[in-house]
């Protein structure tokens, strides 16, 4: 049987001593083999791998009113998903934070950041095989160069009665 099963192999390439074996075809409704179907052979075969962070984000320190930039590169079999949480809540992308891929994964937070803005960064990455993440902290200082200060001086009377 195995020589028939060799026999009935398709020649892709022309060649008779370089055949390759075309996958299952099956009928749908009654599941049995289709005419001149061959035995499936898998398609995925690479190994499964967790996701690991191997650029994790950085804490950041900015200033009021400039862009807080993080970023992270993820390796992992199937491509992992990639989310970044402000404290705990999920990020989508919108005017106000920015997310981007070029082989490493970005998060800006832009529109005029304030110290209220200040909070806990979380990345983590998602496949099958597992799951990682990290943290990082966002501290926005106020721009102190914007303040003006007046100061008065002070006069002190003291008033002396005679006796």
């Amino acid at each position: 049987t195995r020589r028939k099963f060799l026999n009935n192999c398709f020649n892709i390439s022309g060649l008779r001593e370089q055949k390759e074996l075309l996958p299952l075809k099956l009928n749908p409704p009654s599941g049995k083999m289709l005419h001149g179907a061959l035995p499936a052979v898998a398609v995925d075969q690479k190994e499964k791998q967790k996701p690991e962070l191997v650029l994790v984000p950085e804490p950041a320190r900015v200033l009021e009113g400039e862009t807080a930039r993080f970023r992270c590169r993820v390796t992992g079999y199937p491509i992992p998903k990639v989310n970044w949480y402000l404290n705990s809540q999920l990020i989508r992308k919108s005017k106000r934070f920015r997310l981007r891929y070029d082989g490493i994964h970005y998060l800006d937070i832009v529109d005029y950041v304030t110290s209220d803005d200040s909070a806990s960064i979380m990345v983590k990455a998602v496949n099958i095989a597992g799951e990682t993440s990290s943290h990082a902290f966002l501290l926005v200082q106020g721009n102190f160069k914007s303040l003006t200060f007046i100061l008065l001086p002070i006069i002190a009377i003291t008033l002396v009665k005679p006796i």
